[in-house]
């Protein structure tokens, strides 16, 4: 995503806006990918991008509580050798289908406690507003790539 995606979507913002430089925000996931690939390639990016400004970057992924992130985190190869085997590159469906199956999925009564951990994670009550969280969804863009969450992995294990 460092070395491609994110380029590619700067030189779009560009291209449609006339401008030689952008100010790049980035939250989360957004920093480790410009701090990547600013890395990787800092003369692109300093050409491109008159300021970065890195909100809530990933520094450390050692306190996360979820115990079944923390799990599978110990089980990479075997999770990343069974989605290769099945084909799967994609892991979730464009996100109405998938607001579909969470709908779906967090009624069954074995899954909702798993439904809320997840939605913990997207929601800090109190403090969040949890529509927000909910339009969020609704409108990303189709999909994630299993090695997005392979590299959370490997940073939650090591």
């Amino acid at each position: 995503m460092a070395r491609k995606d994110l380029p590619t979507i700067i030189d779009h913002i560009l291209a449609q806006t006339g401008h030689e430089k952008l100010t790049y925000i980035g939250h989360s996931e957004g920093t480790t990918q410009f701090f990547l690939g600013a890395s990787l390639t800092p003369d692109y990016f300093t050409a491109k991008v008159n300021l970065f400004v890195g909100l809530a970057p990933v520094a450390s992924t050692a306190n996360i509580s979820a115990w079944y992130l923390v799990k599978a985190a110990n089980h990479l190869r075997e999770l990343e050798f069974a989605l290769m085997r099945a084909g799967v590159y994609n892991l979730f469906p464009p996100m109405p289908r998938a607001m579909m199956l969470e709908d779906v999925a967090c009624s069954l009564p074995f899954i909702d406690d798993i439904c809320k951990n997840i939605y913990g994670l997207f929601h800090n009550e109190g403090v969040d507003d949890p529509q927000a969280g909910e339009t969020f969804l609704s409108h990303e863009p189709s999909g994630q790539s299993w090695r997005t969450f392979m590299y959370y992995g490997q940073s939650i294990r090591d």
